[in-house]
């Protein structure tokens, strides 16, 4: 079930997929950001900082008690799968989203752009 919930975004359409990885980058960003003010403040037990990083824990999900006692359990497995397959697809979407973001075409992927790409770079060169 926890697959299902955290793959189904990816299958649901662009705007679904960027909203959904967007999301979970900025969840995983902000817990970053969290226990980075704590080591620059240099206080673990920051209250507001500690919120941040507790509401970041509510949202990632949990295995069963079974799961955590037997590391071979099939739900560790599609855990596994599942958590694999979210990976690739997110660096596959920041490959070809986050160049825009700066105004830059995506990373060249078909033969066709990748030759293109090479020509254009061979031009630069020779300028």
């Amino acid at each position: 079930m926890r697959n299902a919930v955290m793959l189904l975004p990816l299958a649901l359409g662009p705007e679904v997929t960027t909203a959904y990885l967007g999301g979970s980058l900025l969840l995983n960003f902000t817990s970053t950001l969290a226990t980075l003010g704590k080591m620059a403040i240099g206080d673990s037990n920051n209250e507001t900082l500690s919120k941040v990083e507790n509401f970041v824990k509510t949202t990632k999900f949990t295995s069963s008690d079974y799961a955590k006692q037997h590391t071979w359990s099939a739900e560790n497995i599609l855990n596994l799968a599942g958590t694999t397959f979210e990976f690739l697809y997110s660096m596959k979407w920041m490959g070809e989203q986050l160049p825009k973001l700066f105004g830059k075409k995506a990373i060249p992927s078909t033969k066709e752009e990748i030759k293109a790409w090479k020509e254009a770079r061979e031009i630069e060169l020779r300028q």
